[in-house]
């Protein structure tokens, strides 16, 4: 499909639904308007990897982590990130543990082969932050740490991602910083918890996004945390972002149908949708964790163990007076 530079009307209308949805939407979206034509169009003229904002330039990359069992089956899933994306991203990280000694041969080989050769970067961690490497890996090993121009999309390794998210997230950003909100956005949002101690999440396997300067450096201490919290990454990130005075919000289209168990195609683009070849491989919404606090067995669990897991985390955070 053609990228953003080629139809910025498009996107200035799309942009517009979230916008009209606050109390300040006018505002905001003549703020949107501006941004995309500053400075003589100077925005179309460069790509949308550089827009203009009140901030600086908007850098946009999209993070992802795998594990050992799964980096040989994850060629389709880099892919429709890299290549597939209506927005052309600036980079695309691969966080890969130090458990993972040799690349598959389609890794050394895929910018040679990319329509975007250069853009995927493997980040080789020295220390794993488990499944929070996703957007841990982009800050730390990526360096985008504190940057209040890069914008982070993450995801996991396990899912094929609609050829617009990435589009969808930026229009969603755009338009949340033209309004003054700080906002980490994403296509799946539950909650935990009852009464006070409820607390809502978003979940990577949907994307989220979120600008790298609003991101606490409390989330690296997940590296300490017992593995009922290690391994509940969506929690742990979204606790922390809340925490650091962050929203938490749906994109305004592409939302997952719960009831259904898709992301609609008409609101999220074609293709959106898990891969049946990795998402059972060691998948973490079936890893059971026993009494102990550590991990009991790698599979026989299901969305309720997970959901118990987050609760245990949160336990965990209650007893260290950090929630």
């Amino acid at each position: 499909g053609s990228s953003l530079a080629d139809r910025p009307w498009v996107f200035l209308l799309r942009a517009s639904d979230e916008a009209m949805s606050k109390p300040s939407g006018l505002v905001a979206l003549a703020a949107v308007a501006v941004l995309l034509f500053w400075n003589g169009g100077k925005a179309l003229a460069d790509g949308f990897g550089d827009v203009e904002t009140g901030h600086g330039q908007i850098r946009v990359v999209f993070s992802l982590t795998t594990i050992p069992t799964r980096i040989a089956k994850i060629q389709r899933v880099l892919k429709a990130i890299v290549d597939e994306q209506t927005y052309p991203l600036d980079a695309v990280y691969l966080a890969v543990p130090p458990t993972v000694t040799d690349l598959p041969k389609w890794l050394e080989e895929f910018n040679a082969t990319s329509r975007r050769p250069g853009i995927l970067k493997v980040l080789r961690m020295a220390a794993d932050y488990g499944p929070s490497s996703k957007l841990l890996a982009a800050l730390a090993e990526g360096g985008e740490s504190g940057s209040s121009t890069t914008l982070i999309v993450y995801g996991d390794d396990d899912v094929m991602y609609g050829t617009d998210i990435v589009e969808q997230h930026v229009q969603a950003q755009l338009a949340a910083s033209a309004a003054g909100r700080r906002v980490a956005f994403g296509s799946r949002k539950i909650a935990i918890g009852g009464g006070q101690r409820r607390e809502e999440l978003l979940e990577a396997t949907g994307t989220i996004s979120v600008f790298a300067s609003v991101v606490p450096q409390t989330v690296f201490q997940i590296s300490s945390l017992p593995a009922a919290c290690r391994l509940s990454d969506d929690y742990w990130i979204s606790h922390n972002l809340l925490s650091a005075g962050v929203e938490l919000d749906t994109l305004p289209r592409c939302v997952y149908d719960f009831h259904r168990g898709v992301w609609p195609e008409s609101l999220c683009g074609a293709s959106f949708h898990a891969l049946r070849s990795v998402q059972h491989i060691d998948a973490l919404s079936e890893t059971v964790i026993g009494a102990d606090g550590e991990v009991e067995r790698r599979s026989g669990g299901d969305w309720r163990e997970q959901l118990s897991r987050y609760s245990r985390c949160q336990d965990i955070l209650l007893s260290k007076d950090e929630l």
